[in-house]
């Protein structure tokens, strides 16, 4: 909590901080000031990815790819493709496919939580074209 609540207080400075997950910290005040962005929380973006809406990840990408936000808080995500069937397949495959890979593409994880399932991604350095 206090690494998440000190990089936090860093990047709010220099744009929006996104809690894709972990939104309870804000809920239940451990985290303050800082204002939700509810139509990229979890469920919501879990949503249009097993959808496969193209309409709403279009304002995502554009979100990514402008800076919007200092920091994303997110689960540990990674861009390769699971070779055994497990449960939660689909889920997975469509979260790599609209989210994850895209995200790459703008943010890097620069804190990787893996204690508590939790990685921090800031933006790309230098990505602009």
């Amino acid at each position: 909590l206090q690494i998440i609540s000190r990089e936090v207080e860093r990047a709010v400075e220099d744009g929006d901080v996104l809690f894709i997950n972990q939104r309870q910290l804000l809920a239940f005040g451990h985290i303050e000031n800082i204002p939700l962005v509810p139509e990229y929380e979890l469920k919501e973006v879990m949503e249009h990815a097993m959808a496969g809406d193209e309409a709403y990840f279009r304002g995502f990408y554009q979100d990514l790819e402008g800076g919007r936000f200092s920091l994303i808080i997110a689960s540990g995500m990674s861009l390769a493709k699971h070779r055994v069937p497990h449960s939660f397949e689909e889920e997975s495959e469509a979260w790599r496919k609209y989210v994850a890979v895209k995200l790459f593409d703008w943010y890097s994880p620069a804190i990787k939580l893996d204690d508590v399932g939790v990685w921090l991604y800031k933006p790309v350095i230098g990505n602009e074209d």
